[in-house]
């Protein structure tokens, strides 16, 4: 069950993150558009996708081999 939960806890701090940085980027963007500058680019959709799938990849062995941890 510890594999299990270590992954849980991974796709539940992805989540903050997620939530985190998109509120930073909404304010960079808010600014940006009021400065009539161009807007901000972001790699964290790329980097968010590409640590979900890995830890979805390490479920689905979990799910698969049947380890508890």
């Amino acid at each position: 069950m510890g594999v299990r939960v270590g992954l849980a806890l991974a796709l539940l701090a992805a989540g903050v993150l997620c939530a985190l940085r998109a509120v930073n980027h909404w304010v960079r963007c808010e600014r940006a558009m009021r400065r009539g500058e161009d807007l901000p680019a972001s790699r964290f959709p790329a980097v968010l996708s590409l640590a979900v799938a890995v830890v979805a990849l390490a479920m689905v062995v979990v799910v698969l081999f049947g380890w508890a941890g």
